[in-house]
């Protein structure tokens, strides 16, 4: 996702209880992990993802202090951002955003362990900084990014024929039979071959797709694969070229055309809500 900043929107209602008998600086911690994260759709500061809402217990105003940070699965702190200045926490409810780091300018293995098993891991803490103490307490909370993958075999018969202009369609469908998104492949004036991909639910805000050639001996050839943002989901902007033209094909066709049909193995992934 070019450009993609993690930015922590939180948005709670607090459940804190006070100590004169405390330690001088105690904190209240909050650790969000948002799971699937690679399925997250947003690119700017205009669309997030919130926490979940927190129950009120105390209805109060405070003026606390935060910091936030990255974790690793096993809690090491791999980015922090410095204590940021007071802020104020009116009857136990704050709301503001926090950008933290650009996982796109970290390298491949480095962004892995930001997200390992394809989770993000944020703490947030809170000092309280009008002279009063709190118990330390820490609150946990998850989102899902609920993620449909569908695999299927496509089979482009008496391939020989299909000229430029022509196309074949493929209805993906939920287990309900309802239509989740349509592809298309084509044959265009250069004789690439080209899946274009539209999503057919309005419930879908992110989808990926892969494309892999299936030969005559069932060996499958990685064809590349593309994702579909909320900005283009709707149209069929996406469009895919293969990396074999349809000549390439023919010319080799006791390789990849078996009976005359072309053989593709797709394997969609459709984010549809989070929880």
């Amino acid at each position: 996702m070019k450009g993609r900043t993690v930015a922590a929107s939180w948005y709670h209602y607090l459940v804190m209880a006070f100590n004169s008998n405390t330690e001088s600086e105690p904190w209240i911690s909050f650790l969000w992990n948002i799971e699937n994260y690679s399925y997250c759709w947003h690119k700017d500061d205009n669309d997030c993802i919130e926490t979940p809402v927190m129950p009120l217990q105390e209805n109060i105003t405070w003026y606390v202090e935060t910091d936030f940070a990255l974790l690793a699965e096993d809690g090491l702190i791999l980015h922090i951002n410095p204590r940021f200045k007071p802020r104020t926490l009116d009857k136990g409810v704050f709301q503001w955003r926090e950008s933290l780091l650009n996982l796109d300018e970290l390298a491949e293995t480095k962004r892995k362990r930001f997200l390992s098993r394809d989770t993000l891991r944020i703490r947030c803490r809170l000092w309280r900084t009008d002279g009063k103490t709190v118990i330390p307490a820490t609150f946990f909370v998850r989102t899902v990014l609920s993620v449909k993958k569908k695999s299927f075999r496509w089979d482009i018969e008496r391939f020989s024929s299909f000229i430029c202009g022509r196309k074949e369609t493929f209805v993906l469908r939920s287990e309900s039979s309802d239509q989740q998104a349509v592809l298309n492949i084509r044959v265009n004036g250069q004789s690439k071959i080209v899946i274009s991909i539209k999503s057919l639910h309005k419930n879908i805000k992110f989808l990926k797709f892969k494309a892999f050639m299936s030969d005559t001996n069932g060996c499958k050839t990685d064809c590349g694969g593309r994702n579909v943002f909320p900005d283009a989901i709707k149209y069929p902007m996406c469009k895919l070229p293969l990396p074999f033209t349809k000549k390439y094909l023919m010319d080799n066709k006791n390789v990849y055309l078996k009976n005359d049909v072309f053989s593709l193995c797709v394997e969609c992934s459709l984010l549809v809500r989070w929880v």
